[in-house]
């Protein structure tokens, strides 16, 4: 059962998303020659509704013994273990760290939506920024799971 559990809905990210996929499907109305715009566009337009599909959610929980997120699917994730984190700050993030999984200033970020984020720092030195629009929750429920 979980003490927390938040999930973010990334609007930014899929609206860019639908942008692609509606120049895609013009470009390949517009095109002369079919077949090979469809060896293209095809493609391109069935990677983009994945990358929109696993990028559109974030998935933040706090059990009595783990935190875990994921974006979209639980399989494109990671679970730490309350005993391996040495603190958990909220700080906010910038238009230049951007959104998606990457490494910034502050770790890892994970995140699809907002400037608000969650530091994770484990006992091992590595360091995570996860993105949610509740950091002084997320923070206060990792601290309390932790005791």
């Amino acid at each position: 059962m979980p003490i927390y559990e938040h999930r973010q809905f990334g609007t930014f990210i899929v609206g860019i998303a639908v942008f692609i996929e509606l120049a895609l499907a013009s470009m390949l109305a517009a095109s002369g020659e079919m077949r090979k715009a469809e060896a293209f566009l095809g493609p391109a337009f069935v990677l983009v509704a994945v990358a929109a599909a696993l990028f559109s959610s974030m998935t933040i929980r706090v059990t009595r013994t783990h935190l875990e997120w994921w974006l979209g699917i639980k399989q494109l994730g990671m679970r730490v273990a309350l005993a391996e984190i040495a603190s958990a700050e909220p700080v906010k993030t910038n238009l230049l760290e951007g959104w998606g999984i990457h490494l910034t200033w502050h770790g890892w970020l994970w995140n699809v939506a907002g400037f608000n984020a969650v530091q994770v720092s484990l006992k091992t030195g590595a360091r995570y920024a996860l993105g949610t629009p509740e950091p002084e929750k997320l923070a206060g429920a990792i601290a309390a799971a932790r005791t």
